[in-house]
């Protein structure tokens, strides 16, 4: 838990230390299904109004049940032609960077520790994405 707080933190500040940080209103097309042996999902498609899509990969965070999202790489259709972009940052949902799941499961406990983890984070949840571009 420590350990992604300090992260999270570290990511904001540097990010933040640039001034040109855009924030853009967009939803989750693609969910997830993280299991105790799988907590890494990379390239979370992220729609946002303006015909962009974002990657994005996740990181479950078993204590907390939460997940966070750190964008990658930005697609956009402008006039007819696609534009690319290398981008750095993170994800916001009621203003916090660690994203709520739509469903924890546990089972096969032994009395002290659960031995399967099954998490979802669905798609259609609207989000904030903060970036910036990166040459």
């Amino acid at each position: 838990m420590k350990k992604f707080l300090i992260m999270s933190f570290m990511a904001c500040t540097a990010l933040f230390a640039d001034s040109k940080i855009e924030q853009v209103q967009a939803r989750i097309l693609t969910g997830a299904y993280f299991t105790q042996d799988s907590l890494t999902m990379p390239n979370i498609v992220i729609v946002d109004n303006k015909d962009c899509k974002y990657l994005a990969d996740a990181t479950y965070d078993l204590k907390q049940e939460k997940v966070g999202l750190k964008l990658t790489k930005q697609s956009c259709l402008i006039n007819g032609n696609i534009t690319e972009n290398k981008i750095e940052g993170f994800v916001l949902e009621n203003n916090s960077q660690e994203i709520g799941l739509d469903s924890v499961i546990y089972s096969n406990t032994d009395g002290k520790h659960y031995k399967d983890v099954t998490a979802t984070l669905k798609s259609g949840r609207n989000i904030e994405l903060n970036f910036k571009k990166v040459d």
